[in-house]
């Protein structure tokens, strides 16, 4: 999935999406995003040479501490 359509989609939804610094040992290939209304972490291809593969979601994380704080 592109990052453009899902970030399009959780705006639709009212939430945001911000950036989230690079952390030590984070791929630079990989930029981070979150989503804090709902503690997920969005990770996103940055590396333009993987052959279109820029832009794409890599993965998606939701924090154990927000399940924790929401329950």
């Amino acid at each position: 999935m592109r990052f453009e359509d899902l970030a399009a989609a959780i705006a639709g939804l009212g939430c945001s999406v911000e950036p989230e610094p690079a952390e030590d040992g984070t791929a630079e290939d990989i930029h981070r995003y979150r989503v804090p209304e709902s503690g997920v972490g969005i990770f996103v291809r940055a590396d333009e040479h993987s052959q279109g593969q820029a832009g794409v979601v890599w993965s998606l994380s939701v924090s154990p501490a927000w399940w924790r704080e929401a329950g």
